[in-house]
């Protein structure tokens, strides 16, 4: 019995010795058996991502030691692809003209890699593609150094790109989806001088939140139902925001409390039934455009030393006119460029409402230049048959200290082909001007 015992304890121990070396040859399984490494001095560590992928199940963790990885990376199981950061240091992939990062599955997440080298001979390719026929769902790419164009492409629900770094060469971050976070990004210098946007959302419910956005051609670009565009900081791009809709209506969107600056515009508007508020906009040609674009409502924004501080307009022959916005409570101040205008409106514009808004320091004193106010043109064309019904009510004109209507400078304009065929200059009047002002 006793012979018995020690041969079943030695058999035992034997199990385990070989149960520890197929751990060893597994390539660094850990207990759980879920998690792979790549790089690094570890014994049995892959020199390859794509070889560990290869090899790995759903829910398995990839962890990537720093160095250079050249190779094209598939994704096409639920797994964690994570970069260890050690002094700083991250991962490199060399994409070598293809896309660097392919996901193709549900479940995935991309963390803590720098991408480079993605352009190829036949033209842009992604830096990290996330894309199927069908959208893909709850994808993660997070803390990334792109160098790309453009960097990030995402076709999925309910899935974020976060506190990624992104210096591009065409568009930054594209996304379509639903209830998308795109959060923490510092997009940059993607292609200012052609047109490229810097983050373009299109889809419903998604959130763009908090991202640093530089000297591109288009900051934020978006386009679709629901969404909500806050607390960004916008600075020397063409365009700050701008919403669009071509095929279908990008409605209800929001955009607020953002921070734009030094930009050629803005926000530009050419949808409808959105809401634009709170947000602080400065240095700019034009603060707000409204082109192509009704029944927005534009209020409780500062706006200041801008060119013109508001414009509406219709930017070709076959957009639609401006009408039925309303704009209150915002505060325009300090147009000092030259021949600025807090509010310019120009014909095939009507049935808006401008009220309870703050118009002051409208002139450099030290040159005594009164620059104008409000312009509005009114188109006077009997073959569109067009009703003005501007209604301008309560606002506060610091140059303005009386209890009777404030005259706006008004211009009748009859166009056909293109071309201005008669003006009339005149008067429009802000029928109840506000003594005091209107925003705190």
């Amino acid at each position: 019995m006793k012979w018995t015992c020690i041969f079943i304890s030695f058999l035992l121990l034997l199990s385990s010795f070989s149960g520890s070396l197929l751990i060893k040859n597994s390539c660094c399984l850990s207990e759980n058996g879920n998690i792979l490494y790549v790089g690094g001095g570890g014994e049995g560590n892959y020199s390859n991502i794509q070889d560990a992928i290869n090899d790995a199940e759903d829910g398995y963790t990839i962890y990537v030691y720093p160095g250079y990885y050249n190779e094209r990376v598939v994704i096409n199981k639920s797994i964690s692809l994570i970069g260890i950061v050690e002094n700083g240091e991250k991962p490199v992939i060399d994409g070598n003209g293809t896309e660097t990062i392919w996901v193709a599955v549900n479940d995935t997440s991309v963390k803590n890699f720098v991408i480079k080298n993605v352009r190829g001979s036949a033209g842009p390719h992604r830096g990290i593609l996330a894309a199927r026929i069908y959208k893909l769902r709850n994808i993660h790419i997070e803390n990334n150094t792109i160098f790309a164009a453009p960097p990030i492409v995402m076709s999925a629900n309910y899935s974020t790109i976060a506190n990624n770094t992104i210096i591009g060469r065409g568009d930054g971050i594209l996304s379509s989806g639903f209830k998308n976070k795109i959060i923490f990004n510092n997009v940059s210098n993607c292609s200012k001088d052609k047109f490229s946007i810097a983050i373009s959302v299109a889809g419903r419910y998604n959130m763009v939140y908090k991202n640093i956005i530089h000297n591109n051609s288009i900051g934020i670009s978006c386009y679709g139902k629901y969404n909500n565009i806050s607390y960004n900081i916008i600075y020397k791009n063409s365009v700050g925001i701008e919403i669009w809709e071509v095929f279908s209506p990008s409605s209800y969107n929001e955009i607020h409390d953002n921070f734009i600056y030094k930009c050629e515009k803005g926000i530009e508007l050419s949808a409808s039934y959105n809401r634009i508020f709170k947000n602080n906009i400065s240095s700019c040609d034009t603060g707000i455009e409204i082109s192509g674009g009704s029944y927005n409502v534009v209020e409780n924004n500062t706006i200041y030393e801008n060119g013109n501080g508001i414009m509406f307009t219709t930017w070709a022959e076959i957009s639609p006119p401006v009408f039925g916005n309303i704009f209150r409570y915002n505060r325009l101040d300090g147009n000092f460029k030259r021949y600025s205008t807090a509010v310019l409106i120009f014909a095939d514009s009507f049935n808006n409402t401008f009220m309870k808004n703050d118009i002051v320091r409208m002139y450099r004193e030290w040159e005594d230049i009164q620059h104008e106010k409000v312009i509005v043109e009114i188109d006077f064309n009997p073959l569109k048959m067009t009703i003005y019904k501007d209604y301008y009510a309560g606002n506060y004109w610091d140059t303005w200290h009386y209890q009777l209507p404030k005259p706006i400078d008004a211009k009748w304009i009859t166009r056909m082909f293109g071309r201005d065929i008669l003006k009339i200059n005149g008067y429009i009047f802000d029928w109840h001007p506000s003594l005091q002002p209107n925003c705190s």
